[in-house]
This record gives C-alpha cells, structure tokens and sequence, in this order.
C-alpha cells in the first residue's frame, strides 16, 4: 500500500514521535511510505528512514500519488482546505485526531468537520469528541491506541553521575510554559509537600525551556536515550495537566517505575485509573493533588503497588499492536 503522512514538520511532540514511528513501522512491513512536511524536515531525535518530502505549501502537483493520505489533526485549516479538495488519487483521507482542543481548537474543529477526511481517534475520549461536533459516521471505531518502545523506556539503576542522586523522595515533572499544562498547580502542590518533607526533591525537564526556578535539577532539551534516566530517578511523577490528548511523558515515566500522580486529563483516562496504575484528581484542583502527592510519599506500599501496575500496564501497549490496527482501518 502507499501511505503519504502529512506533518507540520519534526519538533517533538507527542502526536508528532507517534506519527513518525508508526511511519516507520509501517515501512518496515513493506508499505510504501512517505512523510511529506510542510515545516522543518530534520528529524534529529530519531533515526527516520522514511523518504521526506518538503512541500511548504501543500501544493497537489508535489504530493505523491498513494491510497492512504494521513494528516495530522494540528494542521492550519487553510491547508487542511486545500488537502480536502486533492484528487482521489493522492489518497483517500485520513485525519488522525491526536490532541483535540488543548491548542489552536478553531483549527481543530474545522478539520474534524472536514467531510472528506475519515476520522482515527487515539483515545476513546477524542472518539467521543469527534461524536459530539456529529462526525459519528466519518469516525473510524477501532481505537489506533500508542505504544511504549521497551528498549527505550524501562526502569534503570544506575545513572549518569552528573544525575541528581535519588536521596529520599524525588518528584518528576515536565516543565512547559504552555497554559493547559498548569506547571503551577505542579509548583503549589510540591511546595505544599515540601513543608511536611523538606528533603523532597524536584527534577524537572522541558523542551527549549530554562530551569523554573522550583526546581532542584532541570535538564533541557534532553536527548531521548536520556529520558529513562531521568524518569527512573524519580519515586514520583507529578502532572498536573488541565487537558490533553493523551500525554506521553506520564506514560513514559510510568513505564519507567514511576508511581503517577496526576490530574484527570480526559486524554490519560486509559491508563491513569484512581487506585489503580495512579492516583488522580480533578484539574485546577492543588489542595487534592498535594493530597494525593503526600499519600504517595507516605504510603510506601502503595506507591509500589501503583507503580508496578502502572510499568505492567505501560508496557502491554505495544507499538507493533498500533500498526496493526492502522493496517486494518487503512485496509478498511
């Protein structure tokens, strides 16, 4: 089969890694693929082997011929217009619903009503959101999910030196400006804590972010090989997320052991359970998430509990599960 992936170039996001792995994927069973980008086309932070193609402006006549064409829900509506009216011939549409509404949800909502795209959701939660705005019958049923690469992301011992050694409790966050994160709610909640345990620790990373001035170690721009060690560091990771569409760094942490304590996203419902892989509260809501950050601390037996279900559980998804299931929409 063809397979065209349309990005709005390679900066690390979530949406955007699990595009480029499920391309990749894709390739490897043989499938004729190609990444066709209207932004950057360097991709430092993985080893892509999928053929690129850079069209700034979506132009037809640069756009290979292929069955499937698959675009990423972030895309600017005036070139999801100009996607909506290519010819059959560069692919029957797909859009992949990744992150509804936490950015640019004017471009969001236009695109999902695209009535030429087919609809494939990550998570139930955007499957009932594209239901909401009456895409129903243009939305694909079979949820496509994510996977966790194993070999990336596991629980490690040792550390680099230069690493914040793990005295006690150390807190994980990721550290991003952007409002629906509420990094905040992360401050207020770990500070609270920190009157009760003031040996607690606070390691934070982020993307082209400086260190908040909260945190005990930060690491910018870390290159991905080094996240399971900065995740296996921490007893704990915080995340106080308002919304989001699924939220990789949380599911990478606990991959890595970490016991979660989070927000209610409506993204992370599949994996962040109450009581079960994590501890959850409403957003906004610091007084319950310090709450719950304390519990974890004081209660060693459960935090163990929570992370051993939450690294058993991340590590069932599996990425060669996703592709298939893209396979099957694809085949139809």
């Amino acid at each position: 089969m063809k397979i065209t992936f349309i990005l709005p170039g390679f900066f690390i996001c979530g949406g955007v890694k699990r595009i480029v792995i499920l391309a990749n994927l894709l390739q490897k069973r043989e499938h004729q693929v190609t990444i066709v980008s209207h932004g950057g086309v360097s991709c430092g932070w993985y080893d892509n082997k999928v053929p690129v193609v850079a069209n700034n402006n979506l132009d037809e006549d640069r756009m290979p011929d292929a069955d499937a064409l698959i675009v990423y829900e972030c895309i600017k509506s005036e070139f999801s217009s100009k996607i909506n009216s290519f010819d059959i011939s560069k692919g029957k549409k797909y859009l992949l619903v990744l992150s509804y509404r936490y950015q640019k949800k004017d471009w969001v909502d236009y695109n999902i009503r695209l009535k030429k795209f087919t609809k494939i959701c990550t998570t139930e939660w955007l499957r009932n959101e594209c239901d909401n705005l009456g895409e129903k019958e243009r939305t694909v049923r079979e949820l496509l999910l994510t996977g966790i690469d194993e070999e990336q992301f596991h629980r490690v011992d040792k550390f680099d030196p230069s690493y914040l050694p793990p005295e006690g409790t150390v807190i994980g966050a990721y550290y991003r400006k952007d409002s629906y994160v509420c990094f905040t709610d992360i401050e207020k909640a770990f500070l609270k804590a920190k009157i009760k345990y003031p040996n607690l620790k606070l390691v934070t990373y982020s993307r082209d972010f400086d260190a908040p001035a909260i945190s005990d170690r930060h690491y910018k721009n870390p290159p991905q090989e080094k996240l399971k060690e900065i995740y296996s560091m921490c007893n704990i990771w915080l995340c106080a997320h308002s919304i989001d569409g699924l939220g990789m760094p949380p599911l990478e942490a606990m991959a890595c052991g970490c016991c979660l304590v989070t927000t209610d996203t409506k993204g992370n419902r599949f994996y962040a359970r109450h009581n079960e892989t994590a501890l959850v509260s409403e957003p906004r809501g610091v007084q319950k998430l310090s709450d719950n950050l304390i519990l974890a601390i004081e209660n060693k037996n459960l935090r163990n509990k929570l992370s051993k279900a939450g690294e058993e559980f991340a590590h069932s998804l599996k990425w060669e599960d996703s592709v298939s299931r893209l396979e099957k929409i694809l085949n139809g």
